[in-house]
């Protein structure tokens, strides 16, 4: 069917013109390879038969050629079918890939995190050891001072009583020596 006037308006309203019209090769057993004008909106929604046939027909000889040409074609199609699903595969799998890398990211940045926060806990852990070790030896000191002030106060008074009992025992002994001399009598009657 062709069409050699310049508008055709279809049966869903719309109308092709050769301006708007787009260039497309036949892939027919009958007219394989033959180029046309065909409707814009061909495969995309409501369409209009015009077309218009820019090639001669085509040759017995390459008539016999077609199915062949259609098989190979076939084949390619099927391969870039192919080669669709491996792309969406693959594609799939590097974002399976970038999402487990971003999580392996994260558990590193927490890990790392972690890691800093104990080192700093473990400063600070060092810096109480360091502390109560200083006042260990603060309390220890204290204690001997308090034990020397304690043993001080004691040698203290043991000296305050040794005075008091030499103090004693002097008196004493000058309480002897005038019973000796002032009352030789009184000794010798008593003796």
């Amino acid at each position: 069917m062709s069409s050699s006037s310049g508008n055709y308006s279809g049966l869903s309203g719309h109308m092709c013109t050769y301006e708007t019209c787009v260039l497309r090769t036949s892939l027919t057993v009958n007219n394989f390879g033959r180029r046309f004008m065909g409707c814009s909106r061909y495969k995309v929604g409501p369409k209009c038969p015009f077309f218009k046939w820019l090639d001669n027909p085509t040759c017995m000889r390459g008539n016999e050629a077609t199915h062949l040409v259609q098989q190979k074609l076939d084949l390619l199609r099927s391969e870039l079918q192919l080669a669709h699903e491996r792309e969406r595969a693959a594609t799939q799998t590097a974002a399976k890939a970038t999402q487990m890398a971003e999580i392996a990211q994260d558990k590193a940045v927490k890990t790392i995190e972690r890691e800093r926060k104990f080192r700093a806990s473990s400063v600070q852990a060092k810096e109480i050891v360091v502390r109560a070790l200083e006042q260990e030896k603060k309390c220890r000191i204290a204690l001997i001072l308090s034990c020397t002030t304690d043993l001080c106060s004691v040698t203290m008074e043991l000296v305050a009583v040794t005075m008091e009992l030499e103090l004693m025992a002097v008196e004493l002994v000058v309480v002897d020596l005038v019973a000796v001399t002032l009352l030789p009598g009184w000794m010798g009657m008593r003796l």
